[in-house]
């Protein structure tokens, strides 16, 4: 719903917000382990389509990156969020309120995740990972709380860190495992 009504979705959770905030493990448990469950299972499963002869070694490893990839790019954009909204727009560090904003701000990523795991000649597809911006610039004041005056700032910062954290964690692997080229 995000992605479709971004503005009203983030009223729902602005709504929702202390609550969510203090069983935040059930926000990890609902929705974002079973998000990027879902795209491990299509990545897997996506080597049937795009693939000659099934591998079971290049679909574990694709898996396997992507996952990384989402988990760990999950984390450090949470934590540089987190860090950035105490030190650039003088807010108290609220790690999980964060996570909640990184993880509904991705749901475009997951979604592409996903048809790219599908469809990986559909590349181009990648260009819609703009509308983050709109996103993140709704989710701006009604969710986090940052003032008119610093939203334009939070909205280039916040948009580059939740789109940019899983391709970093996915050239760090690049270049440091070789085996997960491919």
């Amino acid at each position: 719903m995000i992605i479709v009504q971004p503005a009203t979705s983030w009223n729902v959770f602005a709504g929702k917000k202390g609550e969510e905030i203090a069983g935040n493990d059930s926000f990890l448990k609902t929705y974002m382990y079973p998000a990027i469950g879902i795209v491990a299972l299509l990545t897997f499963t996506g080597v049937f389509f795009h693939q000659k002869e099934f591998s079971v070694e290049l679909a574990l490893r694709l898996t396997i990156k992507a996952s990384i990839a989402l988990f760990a790019g999950f984390y450090m954009a949470s934590f540089l969020l987190s860090k950035a909204m105490e030190r650039f727009f003088s807010t108290e560090n609220n790690y999980k309120l964060c996570q909640r904003f990184v993880g509904y701000s991705s749901a475009l990523i997951y979604v592409m995740y996903m048809i790219l795991a599908i469809f990986p000649h559909f590349g181009f597809l990648q260009l819609l990972l703009f509308y983050t911006v709109y996103i993140v610039w709704e989710g701006s004041t009604v969710y986090m709380q940052i003032a008119e005056l610093d939203r334009n700032k939070f909205t280039a910062a916040a948009t580059a860190i939740v789109v940019l954290s899983p391709v970093v964690i996915e050239k760090i692997m690049f270049f440091s495992m070789p085996g997960m080229r491919g």
